[in-house]
């Protein structure tokens, strides 16, 4: 994989989590006016169990899709293992061409000074 295929894919990546980002934050506001227009009461009058669900909710989504949520950091460790291997491949590539580069150069000294 060069490096504009790893940048292409990255950021599609991170267009498809900020979507799923905002699906989801939808979704969890769209339970929590469900669940007041069920109970038919602003939020400070719920009852404490409700409010809890809710709180509960909220947290959950915070852990899962927040800054420093689980599925933020499961992208960023793949995308920077994904780096990881291609400057390893880079670097492995440079030094096999500068060895080749000075085994000729050897050589040439070699053959020259005969």
């Amino acid at each position: 994989m060069n490096w504009d295929e790893i940048v292409e894919r990255q950021a599609k990546d991170y267009r498809d989590h900020i979507d799923n980002v905002k699906n989801s934050r939808d979704q969890l506001m769209a339970d929590k006016k469900a669940i007041l227009t069920t109970a038919q009461c602003s939020e400070p009058d719920l009852s404490p169990a409700l409010k809890d669900m809710l709180q509960r909710n909220s947290e959950a989504w915070e852990k899962e899709y927040g800054m420093y949520g689980s599925r933020f950091k499961e992208m960023r460790v793949t995308h920077q293992k994904e780096l990881n291997k291609f400057f390893q491949r880079e670097a492995l590539a440079e030094s096999i061409s500068k060895d080749q580069a000075n085994s000729k150069d050897k050589g040439k000294e070699k053959t020259g000074g005969r």
